[in-house]
């Protein structure tokens, strides 16, 4: 509880980290960025290696890496300010309960790696790619804008094609090769678990 607590207290003390609550409103991202690039949501960022590694990668972009827990996004601010990364904001909130992160039509790039899958049959609700999120995400998109989703789940994968297909997305199945690491699937490739990728895209 006290680690919790210090986290919270980080978290609220830094120019980088939005604490989603009652008062909380959307800001306007090309002013806290005060820069003209495309705009990239990594939604449960963990601890944000993904999301600061991608950032080194793509310096021109707004990056932007949502959390529920505010020990893994303190970790997150702690990453980037030890790799010296600016292009990064971070936002501790719960997607099913806070309003939309962006404003429609502004987001290039969504990415979503390995989510609880939520594999019994009440769990759909709980799924990041179920019907009502993935009809979220078609709006934040801007024209050509994409979701990024990987998982080392296979049921949750062809769950995922169809809630995305049904939404009127094209849909890729596909792990790029080259692309950005996360913690997680270095841990899954390294015991040989196969990754199952698909790119969303607006038609």
């Amino acid at each position: 509880m006290r680690t919790k607590h210090l986290a919270e207290g980080k978290n609220l003390a830094h120019s980088w980290v939005a604490i989603v609550d009652e008062d909380w409103r959307r800001p306007d991202w090309r002013e806290v960025f005060d820069a003209p690039g495309p705009l990239h949501l990594e939604l449960g960022m963990g601890n944000g290696r993904h999301l600061i590694d991608t950032a080194l990668r793509e310096p021109g972009w707004c990056h932007v890496g949502l959390d529920a827990k505010h020990y893994r996004v303190e970790q997150a601010v702690r990453r980037a300010e030890r790799y010296g990364v600016e292009g990064v904001r971070f936002l501790v909130g719960d997607l099913f309960e806070m309003p939309d992160p962006v404003e429609d039509g502004t987001l290039a790039r969504l990415t979503i790696l390995f989510p609880d899958p939520w594999p019994r049959a009440r769990g759909d609700r709980f799924r990041l790619t179920n019907p009502t999120l993935v009809e979220r995400y078609r709006r934040w998109l801007a024209p050509g804008g994409s979701v990024h989703f990987r998982t080392d789940h296979e049921a949750l994968f062809i769950y995922s094609v169809r809630r995305f297909e049904e939404a009127g997305f094209r849909v890729e199945q596909t792990v790029p090769l080259d692309r950005v690491v996360s913690e997680f699937e270095s841990k899954f490739l390294a015991r040989g678990q196969e990754i199952y990728g698909l790119v969303a895209s607006l038609t």
